[in-house]
């Protein structure tokens, strides 16, 4: 009998029962952990979407598997942000901690974390760090007119940033945070693609409908900063190409006035009607979309089936 995993053993009659449980149970590892068993600094750099979030009050736990009784390889204190490009599985949220990952209970995570927009002001750019030090290990750099979430001042004078996959703190001093203008979508096609950064490198966030109403926060290279939905009171950043936004819709203006005069309220009466304009429906910040016709919440009122 030959063991694949864990220690070699060569004869049957040389393997004791201690040492074939410790293979067998290296055997049956669930799947989350042999993924952090085979993952690296160097695997999580490489071609995932990384996000962050923040780690409660409270504080965190860190463990080596997703499972309370693992071994702990750490402690992480109430407030830090911590980083994963990995979604929470059964409590646990997979982070990269100290170049290797570990599991933290997600009860010790906030999620969906509230930030601003800033630019990097700096003709020379800025040095994103790991930490908030100057002799910090640097993730990477931004070039003068980046536009990024900033999700706020962590002290000593950093910033705590996000462009893409470049996820890390910069002085402070080096970004101002612009005001929005109003824009909007104008395109042939019915939708245009979003993207995370100024680059088709990860491929499209999303589509945008044709009409909708935006906020732009700024441009670069051809690229533009908006926030999708400009009037629920949080900030959703996003890039599209330029040559996208206009300052009005010119084309819509027969179908406001259709809007307008399809019911006493001013508004459609039901999907059926709306669909006779829009065919896939609206989003939300686009000027035919209305609660009433948004069933399930989703801010897409009267989408189609394959949506």
């Amino acid at each position: 009998m030959f063991i694949v995993k864990g220690d070699v053993c060569y004869k049957e009659n040389k393997c004791n029962v201690g040492y074939f449980m410790r293979s067998f149970k290296f055997l049956f590892l669930n799947e989350e952990k042999v993924y952090a068993l085979n993952q690296t600094l160097e695997d999580f750099d490489d071609g995932g979407i990384k996000y962050t979030v923040k780690i409660s009050k409270s504080g965190a736990i860190v463990k080596e598997f997703p499972s309370v009784s693992s071994k702990t390889i750490g402690n992480i204190k109430g407030g830090e942000f911590v980083i994963s490009n990995h979604m929470a599985e059964d409590g646990w949220m997979p982070i990269i901690y100290n170049g290797q990952y570990g599991f933290v209970d997600v009860s010790q995570i906030e999620f969906d974390l509230p930030y601003k927009i800033s630019i990097v002001s700096s003709k020379s750019g800025v040095v994103v760090k790991e930490k908030a030090t100057v002799d910090s290990n640097t993730v990477g750099t931004l070039s003068n007119g980046i536009i990024m979430d900033n999700y706020g001042e962590v002290g000593n004078g950093y910033s705590y940033v996000r462009y893409g996959n470049t996820i890390g703190y910069v002085k402070t001093s080096f970004l101002t945070n612009p005001k929005p203008v109003v824009k909007y979508i104008s395109s042939s096609t019915e939708y245009i693609e979003s993207y995370l950064i100024a680059s088709k490198v990860f491929g499209s966030a999303g589509l945008i409908q044709n009409g909708t109403k935006v906020y732009l926060y700024g441009s670069v290279a051809g690229w533009s900063y908006i926030d999708e939905y400009p009037d629920d009171g949080e900030v959703r950043g996003i890039y599209v190409e330029s040559k996208y936004l206009v300052d009005k819709i010119e084309s819509n203006t027969n179908l406001q006035n259709k809007k307008t005069n399809s019911s006493n309220s001013g508004s459609y009466k039901n999907c059926t009607e709306l669909k006779k304009d829009f065919p896939n429906g609206v989003k939300k910040g686009h000027w035919a979309y209305e609660r009433k016709h948004d069933r399930d919440s989703d801010g897409w009122a009267c989408e189609p089936s394959w949506k």
